[in-house]
């Protein structure tokens, strides 16, 4: 007698078999140190509570990106009244924002800001991933020798009524 749960017969069985293939790829991941911690207020480079602004009135990257700062500004910026602080601008976005980026038009444009075509902008707002990432806005916007700046660019001109330099928030 034969037992029912063996196969009859048949002495081999298909297995399903994966194989994997590592390479090693140098230059590929790097591990980064962890971001210091960061307050609602900016802080300077030497870690003392300040204004925001280090000698030469450039921000650092922790500070353009902080996003409690950025919240507070946003909101600041969403309560001023209607202004010209932006007149002459032609302005892109690329990225996420505090807002939509529907929300970021209509806040630019309250403030005398035009929006620009994918062809024809004179500044382009990015998000520091947009920026990270070299993204084809980032790329066209260097090669026509646009200025690229982050968020924190418009919430500061509109929150001080007047356009800040451009440099300090690259």
């Amino acid at each position: 007698m034969i037992p029912t749960c063996l196969p009859a017969r048949n002495k081999y069985h298909i297995l399903p078999q994966y194989i994997v293939h590592y390479q090693p790829n140098a230059g590929e991941f790097k591990y980064t140190s962890p971001p210091k911690p960061t307050s609602a207020a900016c802080s300077t480079a030497d870690g003392k509570k300040g204004k925001g602004k280090k000698k030469g009135g450039k921000l650092t990257i922790d500070e353009l990106t902080d996003t409690e700062m950025l919240k507070t500004k946003h909101d600041q910026a969403i309560a001023m009244p209607t202004s010209s602080t932006l007149d002459g601008y032609n302005i892109q976005f690329t990225g996420t924002f505090q807002d939509t980026q529907a929300g970021m038009t209509a806040l630019v444009k309250s403030h005398g800001a035009t929006i620009g075509t994918k062809a024809v902008f004179s500044l382009l707002i990015a998000s520091k991933l947009e920026f990270d990432l070299s993204t084809n806005k980032i790329l066209q916007a260097n090669k026509k020798g646009v200025s690229i700046v982050g968020e924190m660019f418009l919430y500061d001109c509109i929150i001080n009524h007047k356009k800040q330099n451009e440099d300090h928030y690259r």
